[in-house]
């Protein structure tokens, strides 16, 4: 049996709600329900500071978004297991949670399914490519009854 290992870190100032540790893991196994190996995800929570930072570093934007991707590239003939970290910004999704009148905790699945799904290679840079990532988003969602 291949299992997912997740490692949730908080970085900078801490968030008001955040759902348990069991619950990120849930909704990881939802998304990666089919393993031919072990996986490891790195769920980082971090403030607006810091996810600032990070845009503007690595993606030369001079913003704070919700959620930033960082696949492990890694060149070898054997299964590496980290897949990759999926950063989220606590405020912005406590923020959008309120603007788009969404539960807090559904928000939060929501983000981490679809930076798993970039882990994964899905993207949304093209309208077709779009479709096919917010269709297998809803899925995941539904499935999970949200």
């Amino acid at each position: 049996m291949y299992k997912i290992i997740s490692d949730i870190i908080i970085l900078g100032k801490k968030p008001n709600v955040l759902p348990s540790n069991k619950k990120f893991k849930y909704w990881i196994s939802n998304v990666l329900p089919v393993l031919t190996h072990d996986v490891h995800v790195n769920v980082i929570i971090v403030s607006r500071s810091i996810i600032y930072f990070l845009n503007k570093k690595y993606r030369n934007l001079n913003t704070v978004t919700n959620l930033l991707v960082f696949p492990f590239i890694f060149k070898t003939n054997t299964i590496i297991p980290i897949i990759g970290d999926i950063v989220i910004c606590w405020q912005i999704i406590e923020y959008e949670s309120i603007k788009l009148n969404k539960k807090l905790e559904m928000h939060y699945s929501h983000m981490l399914i679809h930076g798993l799904l970039h882990l994964l290679n899905y993207k949304h840079n093209s309208k077709k490519n779009s479709v096919i990532m917010m269709n297998l988003e809803k899925s995941i969602l539904n499935n999970l009854k949200y």
